[in-house]
């Protein structure tokens, strides 16, 4: 232990002689760290960690058959009891809004319905009272709830005596009617789920369908999905023929699968950077060891064995590999609290267990841990090999502004240097599609103008308005209080509309499916929506009137190709829901330019219905304003209580950031790649141009005595040239193969370019191929420049 604590305060003498040099390598890998730890952090986050769940490995989601494989009937008829020797637990749980009325105004509270044992199941405690039980569930039973810390903070002003305390609210699933709630417990502060839940109550329908379940500890995958499939032969009435049967996926994965591809591109690029950065600082060792040879030589004639000199060199990556590793790893823990939410709004998707949860935790430690050896190792056999192969008389003999080195060190050097060349060309590509994908996105004619529009979302209870006149009346009404024209919509703008079927006289209709959309009048203009043939709606289509339908452009084509669209009749669904039958038959008034549901929408076929013929108890607000949006929020709410102080108004995201947040992740992906791009093709230039620098001087003798004998300064300049050229040939070769499997690794990414496209492909390897060959050029350049009378005589 002693002679390897000695080796170390020795590298650390050798590497402080060498300030330069060891600066330039400490903070060149402790980049290439910083980038492998944050990215090891938010993959463990997502993909690796389990959910904030006691044994959270033994939850799973159930699949009742593949995707658009019909269900079984009556799988709320499982007998759950009977599997109790598999399944701890079955979970059911149904998502829905409350509305809560008290305190003057309406406020909209994430809620669940959630089966009895629901908590107990994922095995969390209430931070205050009790859980729900199966007696909360029956319809006799009073209403009771468990909040959220954070709502009994916000709006229960964490009062005491919170238990037992009740507040009035109604449900967006079934506001027939306001009902009284019993707080009977507070969740904890850091209970999560993958959808933020302000209360939680029982779910009231007698048997219901769970769709996730605890296992057993013990009990495999394969026989609980037997076992839950044979209980669903017993329970169904009817069973497709081509049922596959019941599969069960872990929670934690289930949630992770949108956001795995964009994670698996991340880890990718990263890992090329990383080993990009490896290469180019073996390449600088191994440049130091060849100028070291004498050095060394002196050191075994002196009777140091060459297990000395190993673990000297060891002692020495271990230094650099130490202190890169530190300084990477405090860069990203001081960065991440304020990387982990842009990372979560960028990817869409709340990370398990919350923002706190991109951490450097003891799993990344340990990841960080074996990379750094692998770092380690890597900066220790290239030198240690290339020492190892010197000869001692000949190292003592050879001047060191002669020789060449040897052959496997140049082979070695031109090899990692053409690898890094290979593995910039492949982050260039990826880079250069993702770009051009947010490019295009950004680009894209939406067929709207969303500036200076802002939204509020109002939801209606449903006893206070039964029908749709009184809805009608209502908006009316709002209409007058405001005292400056609005919009309303029954479908939030940039967000694609639910799919229904169409009918329509004189057109084939298989298989075709459009976004039907209820709009005010003044929706067309508000956002600046073309009129191609006949008319807008107007405040004489409502109900009572004829029906009328808009449609677009797109959508008139497709059923009528030869024109005459105006005074046709179609039919659609009109509410919002997939499974909701066609309405009645309307009169098409107009035809309309083109309208983008979302920025990578490409079917552009809908239908508009008049808002007034089709009123709406969930209904967004838009007004043109340059106020904004909390001054105007705050206005909006007293107009709304003013008519009705139950009807809740929250704010909606405005078409602008609605278009923005879908631009966000393709943004976030093309930055990330470009500066991982950019960094790692700087290091293999800098690295080429080390190389070819360094073997013109190796040849500094031949290059005077060319010189000497006549050759002009541009064959030098060619004949230095090729060496560099030939390492760029090889790695732009290499690079284009793997270039293809970045591209297809990022296939579901790309929108308005091709995956192979021919110009990013072309684009990355002329300016890639021309950076090296300036990089060659340059120090070619200054030798054919030199004094070979002066070079011979240094000789």
């Amino acid at each position: 232990m002693s002679s390897f604590l000695r080796d170390l305060r020795f590298a650390a003498r050798v590497l402080l002689r060498a300030p330069g040099f060891s600066l330039v390598v400490i903070l060149s890998l402790g980049v290439g760290v910083a980038l492998a730890v944050a990215t090891l952090a938010v993959v463990n986050a997502y993909l690796l960690r389990s959910m904030p769940f006691p044994a959270a490995e033994r939850l799973f989601q159930i699949a009742y058959s593949r995707t658009n494989e019909p269900l079984p009937r009556d799988l709320e008829k499982i007998d759950w009891a009977a599997l109790g020797d598999v399944v701890e637990v079955a979970l059911a749980s149904d998502p829905d809004v409350l509305y809560l009325t008290e305190g003057g105004f309406t406020e909209r509270a994430n809620s669940a319905l959630v089966s009895a044992g629901y908590l107990e199941g994922l095995g969390v405690r209430p931070a205050l009272g009790r859980t729900l039980r199966e007696s909360d569930a029956t319809t006799s039973a009073d209403r009771v709830a468990l909040i959220s810390h954070a709502l009994w903070r916000n709006r229960f002003g964490m009062r005491p005596d919170i238990l037992g305390r009740q507040f009035r609210a109604y449900s967006a699933e079934d506001t027939r009617a306001t009902f009284t709630l019993t707080v009977v417990g507070v969740l904890p502060p850091e209970f999560w789920t993958s959808r933020p839940t302000d209360v939680m109550l029982p779910l009231r329908t007698g048997a219901v369908t769970a769709y996730s379940v605890r296992l057993r500890d013990g009990v495999t995958i394969a026989e609980a999905e037997r076992r839950i499939a044979d209980a669903v032969r017993a329970a169904a009435s009817a069973i497709p023929p081509t049922w596959s049967g019941v599969r069960l996926r872990a929670m934690q994965e289930q949630y992770a699968e949108p956001v795995r591809p964009i994670l698996v591109a991340i880890s990718f690029a990263a890992a090329i950077a990383l080993a990009i950065v490896c290469a180019n600082v073996v390449v600088l060792l191994l440049l130091r060891s060849t100028r070291r040879q004498k050095e060394v030589a002196v050191r075994l004639a002196l009777g140091a064995g060459r297990v000395q000199v190993m673990r000297m060199i060891v002692a020495e990556a271990l230094i650099l590999t130490a202190a890169a590793t530190a300084i990477g790893v405090a860069v990203t823990a001081s960065g991440l609290r304020t990387l982990a939410p842009i990372v979560e709004q960028n990817l869409g998707r709340i990370a398990p267990g919350g923002t706190s949860a991109i951490a450097i935790d003891g799993a990344v430690l340990v990841a960080v841990g074996g990379i750094g050896s692998i770092v380690a190792l890597a900066l220790t056999l290239a030198p240690a090999l290339a020492s190892s192969r010197h000869d001692l008389f000949s190292s003592l003999r050879r001047d060191d502004r002669g020789g060449t080195g040897s052959v496997g060190g140049r082979r070695l050097r031109s090899f990692l240097t053409a690898a890094e060349v290979a593995g910039s060309v492949a982050l260039l590509v990826g880079c250069g599609l993702l770009v051009r994908t947010a490019l295009h996105l950004t680009k894209t004619d939406l067929g709207i103008d969303t500036t200076a529009v802002v939204a509020a979302q109002v939801t209606l209870p449903a006893q206070s308005y039964p029908t749709p006149a009184a809805l009608a009346a209502f908006y009316d009404r709002l209409q007058d209080e405001m005292r400056h024209p609005a919009t309303f919509t029954d479908w939030p703008v940039l967000v694609e509309p639910i799919q229904h079927p169409i009918e329509a006289d004189g057109a084939s209709v298989e298989g075709l499916l459009i976004g039907a959309v209820g709009v005010s009048p003044r929706f067309f203009e508000t956002f600046g929506v073309d009129i191609i043939e006949g008319r807008r709606f107007s405040t004489a289509d409502r109900i009572g009137s004829e029906p009328v339908a808009v449609i677009s452009q797109s959508l008139a084509r497709r059923l009528w190709p030869n024109g005459g669209a105006v005074g046709r009749r179609i039919r659609t669904g009109e509410e919002l829901s997939v499974r909701a039958p066609l309405g009645s038959w309307r009169i098409v008034v107009g035809v309309v330019s083109d309208v983008r549901q979302t920025v990578t929408d490409s079917d552009l076929r809908d239908v508009y219905l008049p808002f007034q013929q089709v009123p709406n108890r969930f209904t967004t607000v838009l007004f043109e304003t340059d106020r904004p949006l909390a001054e105007w929020l705050g206005a909006f709410r007293r107009s709304v209580a003013a008519i009705d102080d139950e009807v809740a108004v929250s704010a909606s995201a405005t078409p602008s950031a609605a278009a923005a947040r879908q631009l966000a992740g393709p943004r976030f992906l093309a930055a990330l790649f470009s500066g991982f791009a950019i960094f790692t093709a700087l290091l293999a230039v800098l690295g080429l141009y080390g190389v070819v620098a360094y073997a013109i001087q190796q040849r500094q003798r031949e290059v005077a005595i060319r010189m000497a004998l006549g050759a002009t300064a541009a064959a030098v300049t060619t004949l230095l040239v090729r060496h560099g050229a030939t390492i760029v040939a090889v790695g732009l070769a290499a690079g284009l193969l793997g270039a293809i499997g970045v591209a297809r690794l990022l296939r579901a990414q790309i929108h308005g370019v091709e995956p192979f496209d021919a110009m990013t492909f072309s684009a990355t390897v002329v300016l890639l191929g021309a950076a090296g060959l300036m990089a060659s050029w340059w120090p070619a350049r200054r030798a054919s420049r030199s004094n070979p009378l002066m070079a011979l005589k240094a000789e």
